[in-house]
């Protein structure tokens, strides 16, 4: 997990030309929801434990990466009216 998180920051590090941080990761999340992401200070990066436990894979590959990307464009000044295109979410 943290190896997916240092994998996108250095991405977005490159592509933005800044250096972004690696927020605090919980597991306490519920739910049908996969991860939830405060981006605000102290920035936060809430996971599904239980979904991590059941389907590691796509929430390392598919969820990790979305909930920086949300962390991403709060720090670039752009946090309100943004969202992801429908398969993200789905």
């Amino acid at each position: 997990m943290q190896e997916k998180l240092l994998e996108c920051k250095e991405i977005l590090d490159a592509a933005y030309n800044r250096k972004f941080r690696i927020p605090k990761v919980c597991y306490e999340l519920r739910g049908s929801y996969g991860g939830y992401m405060y981006s605000a200070a102290p920035a936060l990066m809430r996971l599904n434990g239980q979904l991590l436990t059941d389907y590691p894979e796509e929430m390392i590959n598919q969820t990790v990466p979305h909930e920086y990307a949300h962390y991403v464009v709060y720090k670039l000044g752009k946090s309100e009216g943004v969202r992801f295109v429908r398969s993200w979410s789905s």
